[in-house]
């Protein structure tokens, strides 16, 4: 045991003092992290998806039966190991390696060949590469906690709202209570007063718009914005929305997207206010 305190020690120490081990450490927990943010995007639609087939049959019970409900129910989560999409075989440890185990094995399935993917290493590298840069930054450790619990939100934002135009509560509500605690150590520069009225006052006035018809904006999106407000304030808020508006716009006519579609709007909403 003081041999393991020991070692942890260590290499906390040589983590904290150099800053190659720091770059190499932001690099491997980045990859590890956008592995959970592969799951979390793959799972949660389909755990509220069973919650909802569930729901149906409390209310109408005869339009599903016990036992499908009961394996609805135990399917439900983000925990357990992960099985293949293809052809639902478990993946073994070593086909689970972030990054390395989809560049050995090529992007296809161990078990099927079936290509997979590639969203699946994108977002490894992305999380990656942006823990690298926190790190870069000169953060400390409090702040590249929160920095890095952000970040990996606002990823499964994006990725869940490209893929399946969903915004969940389930998401928004932790990016709310992140920026709430960011604001309450002193981590970013409005008070928490600031942060709770502006995200208050900009809630009320977009979903007037929004119920005018004035704005192209889902509920998700809107407590989304209104969640990042609360660290960034509305300033830098209607900034971000400004930004993500005109991005959404440039893309839907690169794509020749016409009329009054809905489109994900959250990854815009996700992109800037990284950048903010």
């Amino acid at each position: 045991m003081d041999l393991f305190f020991n070692t942890a020690f260590d290499l906390y120490q040589l983590i904290t003092h150099n800053s190659f081990a720091r770059v190499v450490f932001a690099l491997l927990t980045g990859a590890m992290i956008g592995s959970f943010i592969n799951v979390v995007v793959y799972r949660l639609p389909q755990m509220l998806k069973n919650y909802a087939v569930i729901d149906m049959h409390l209310m109408h019970p005869t339009e599903l039966t016990e036992s499908r409900a009961r394996a609805l129910l135990a399917d439900v989560g983000l925990g357990g190991r992960s099985i293949t999409p293809c052809c639902d075989n478990r993946i073994k440890a070593r086909h689970n390696i972030p990054i390395i185990s989809y560049l050995f094995l090529r992007g296809r399935c161990a078990y099927c060949s079936t290509l997979i993917s590639s969203r699946y290493l994108i977002n490894e590298l992305v999380m990656a590469l942006l823990c690298v840069l926190l790190v870069m930054l000169g953060l400390n450790n409090l702040a590249l906690f929160f920095m890095t619990s952000i970040t990996a939100l606002l990823l499964i934002v994006a990725n869940i709202d490209i893929r399946y135009r969903l915004l969940p509560p389930h998401l928004t509500m932790p990016i709310g209570f992140t920026a709430i605690l960011m604001v309450h150590y002193d981590l970013v520069l409005i008070t928490m007063s600031q942060g709770i009225i502006s995200a208050i006052a900009l809630y009320i006035f977009l979903t007037v718009a929004k119920t005018k018809g004035q704005i192209l904006l889902g509920q998700g999106d809107v407590e989304l914005i209104v969640a990042v407000t609360i660290a960034i304030g509305a300033q830098m808020s209607l900034s971000v929305l400004a930004l993500a508006t005109l991005s959404s716009w440039l893309v839907a006519k690169i794509r020749r997207v016409e009329g009054k579609k809905e489109r994900a709007f959250g990854q815009y909403i996700s992109v800037f206010t990284f950048g903010a």
